[in-house]
């Protein structure tokens, strides 16, 4: 007799693209190795269209243009009782009845939340006894905000990334039994190894010449890292390291394609592979040696996950900064600007075993089997 499926609703917020991909990855093991069927669901979108196309509409704005707004704006959030604090918490109370339809829907066994957001409505239905299954929350940056923690006592289940959160959690009178250092969930694509021959295929896709080391410079996507300072760092990279190949990617952001590619055009720049968008981002960080990158949530996890060393730029204030000070702290790289550039490119150049030590210490903190080690642990599993 066939074993009945779980259900399992994952709820996930559109404010960056890091919930939904952390979403997605726990979506694959759920359904692929735990017999479960799984319904995503944006929390906000789904219980509020308008607020929330207002409300990612101006993260998005903010977050591009005036950074240091969104990170007075996330730091006020994160204080207890502050304006911002009470609105975001009252706000999410109210809808918490439209998002309880979906819950009594679909019957899950059990509810996960990617974002603080439904995390919040789902802890308030809890309260009122109309939620008794299991409510976990999946933390994806590496500072815990304390929009994460609101009414705790009503979820099951805290999964973080580092021992650093979970203390600070139970400063939070969290229990510790309910907190797990898991990681950030990342596609279970990330833990597999690649063939010699899926080795040249990667090579050959992105252009990569076999006698180079590659870096990945990722272009920010959408909210891209399109301003003059960041073309000229890539620039400088290019042409002073003409000894490592970058493949260079734009992602959601025509206009910063064409940046791009104005600049490889106009400074003759041959040891660079420009692409808007790859489904291959794991086989491609299996063959390279470093990124360079926003420090989002997932990004980091992945590049840990591979071991690879992170030069950070223009981190966005709040959540980002958090996750760059970890990655410091570790060990598993460095915060790039103008200022300290052509110091990185020294070291690059007569340093040979500079990239290997930041290597050692992503992989000492790389965890690629999240997504697993979560669902073992919803499910009980030893």
């Amino acid at each position: 007799m066939e074993t009945k499926k779980k259900k399992i609703i994952i709820f996930y917020g559109s404010f960056g693209g890091g919930h939904l991909s952390a979403a997605r990855a726990l979506k694959v093991v759920l359904e692929n190795n735990y017999n479960c069927y799984v319904e995503l669901v944006d929390g906000l979108e789904y219980v509020a269209p308008i607020l929330n196309k207002i409300s990612v509409s101006f993260y998005n704005a903010i977050s591009r243009n005036t950074p240091k707004l969104w990170g007075a704006f996330y730091n006020n959030a994160n204080k207890d009782n502050s304006v911002t604090d009470i609105v975001l918490r009252q706000t999410l109370r109210w809808y918490r009845i439209r998002l309880y339809r979906i819950i009594k829907q679909v019957d899950p066994d059990q509810i996960i939340c990617t974002h603080p957001f439904p995390a919040i409505m789902c802890a308030h239905i809890a309260r009122k006894g109309k939620i008794q299954v299991p409510i976990s929350n999946i933390l994806t940056d590496f500072e815990p905000h304390g929009l994460w923690y609101v009414l705790p006592e009503y979820l099951k289940y805290f999964f973080v990334p580092t021992e650093e959160m979970k203390k600070a959690l139970m400063k939070k009178n969290i229990k510790d039994s309910q907190i797990h250092v898991t990681g950030i969930p990342i596609n279970p694509v990330f833990s597999n190894k690649l063939s010699e021959k899926e080795i040249e295929e990667t090579l050959e896709e992105f252009q990569i010449p076999k006698d180079k080391k590659n870096f990945i410079f990722f272009g920010g996507g959408e909210f891209g890292l399109s301003n003059n300072i960041n073309i000229e760092i890539f620039k400088t990279l290019t042409k002073k390291l003409p000894e490592f190949h970058f493949v260079c990617i734009s992602g959601k952001n025509p206009e910063l394609y064409s940046m791009f590619e104005k600049a490889i055009q106009e400074e003759n720049i041959e040891n660079t592979t420009l692409i808007k968008y790859t489904t291959n981002i794991s086989k491609l960080m299996k063959v390279s040696s470093g990124i360079f990158s926003k420090p989002g949530g997932l990004t980091t996890s992945e590049a840990l996950s591979q071991g690879l060393p992170m030069f950070m730029i223009n981190p966005l204030p709040g959540q980002e900064v958090a996750n760059q000070n970890y990655i410091e702290n570790i060990g598993a790289g460095i915060l790039i600007n103008k200022e300290n550039l052509n110091m990185l490119i020294d070291r690059l150049k007569t340093d040979e075993n500079y990239l290997s030590r930041l290597s050692e210490n992503a992989k000492k903190f790389g965890k690629p089997n999240a997504a697993d080690n979560i669902c073992k642990i919803i499910f009980d599993l030893k």
